[in-house]
Order: C-alpha cells, then structure tokens, then sequence
C-alpha cells in the first residue's frame, strides 16, 4: 500500500488533476470536485412528491416521480460542470455526476423499479457536430448502478430546434418550439414500459416535458425523471 502511496503521489506530481470548481489541485483520492467545493455545492433530492418543484413544472402530465441533483446557478460550479461536460469534452463528469446521483436515488424504491434509462435525444445534427451527446456518461453510469439498461437511440429528435438553454422566450414559446419534435424509434419497439428520463438542465421543463408526453403516448407507460440540475427552483 505505502509503495503505491508513493506511486500515486508521483503520478499526480506530474500529472496533477485540478479541481473544475475552485482549480485548486486535487489530491490522488478525490476526482473532479475537491471535497470543500463538493459540499458547497447545494443540492436539491427532492423527497416529498407534494412539493416537488419538477412535478409540477410537467403538470397536467402524471409524472410518477422525479428529482434532480443540483442547483444550477448562473456563473457557479455547476454551471461551469455542466458548460465543461456539454461542450468542452470533459466526460468523465457525466460518469461522476451520474456515480454521485445513483447513491442519491438507490435509496428511494420508486427509481428501483425502472426498466429503461432514456435521455433526451439531440439532434443527428448537432450530435455529429459535438461528437457526443452529454447525456452518455451520466446515463451509463446511472444505469450500472441501478442494474438497468442504457438505450440512448429510443427516442429521436425530428427537429433541429434552437437551444433554449439560451433564449430568451418565455414558457408558452418554448414549449410550442419543442412541441411534437419527439418520437420513439420505430427500430426500437421494445417492450419497456416504465421509464427513467434523464436531462442535464431544467429551467421551464418545456424540453423534458415534449419527450415525456411522447413517452406516455406508449401504452402503460410510466414516466419517471432525473436531471443532472434544476435551475429554477
């Protein structure tokens, strides 16, 4: 132990990692966020369905339940997580983000009895252009953890729509830009029927709400969401 001890300090000596929320230098046993910036971050894990802000953000549709890991603030650590992982390459904060959260939900028996893990599609697109979707890692990892298949090609965005994350539109005309630009994969008839929906962001739920409705459109289906943030709450 003590030589591998050594190893390791060496390895970081060289090739250090640094901290994506203060840039200070991790030490060998923490990864992406040093422990102070990983317990100043505000986290949401919402426990009671009564007041559960995403819940109700996807009214009238009857979301069985949901929840979200963090807070997602202008100008703080989880935006620049999110801005790293979205549009920088960093995936290992997917697979940490999504490590992070399984812990979170393991413990509520309602995630437990999910057949599939979905994420909202991105556009072939716009896809090719990132070379990922963000989604991946973070899904993957919830997956392992909750024993459950990953199947990122379920659904398919038919529509090239604008980022909302940017815009300026209000609720009505966000939810009419991303109205009916879902569907299901006619190559993935599967017999899934209850479903984990995942997203990075929420702010309105206009986008996570038009791929649930789609969803729900599959007999017996049930809907249940998980989003890496939640930034209105």
């Amino acid at each position: 132990m003590k030589i591998k001890s050594i190893f390791l300090d060496l390895y970081y000596l060289f090739f250090p990692k640094t901290c994506f929320g203060c840039d200070k230098l991790l030490s060998y046993h923490e990864n992406i966020l040093c422990s102070f910036c990983q317990i100043d971050i505000s986290t949401v894990c919402f426990k009671d369905p009564k007041h559960n802000e995403i819940i109700t953000l996807m009214q009238p549709l009857k979301i069985y339940s949901a929840n979200a890991l963090l807070h997602f603030k202008d100008k703080g650590i989880v935006q620049n997580l999110i801005h790293q992982l979205k549009y920088k390459k960093q995936i290992q904060i997917g697979f940490f983000l999504g490590n992070w959260f399984a812990e979170v939900i393991h413990s509520q028996i309602e995630f437990l009895k999910v057949e599939a893990i979905i994420p909202v599609p991105l556009h072939p697109k716009r896809e090719r252009k990132r070379g990922y979707n963000q989604l991946d890692a973070f899904g993957k990892a919830l997956a392992e953890k909750l024993n459950v298949p990953y199947v990122k090609d379920y659904m398919i965005r038919n529509k090239n729509t604008p980022s909302l994350a940017v815009s300026s539109a209000n609720l009505e005309e966000r939810e009419r830009i991303v109205q009916n630009v879902f569907s299901i994969n006619p190559k993935l008839q599967t017999t899934y029927t209850h479903f984990l929906l995942i997203d990075d962001v929420i702010t309105t739920g206009a986008t996570i709400k038009s791929c649930a409705k789609t969803l729900l459109e599959k007999k017996n289906a049930v809907v249940r969401i998980a989003s890496i943030s939640l930034a209105n709450f």
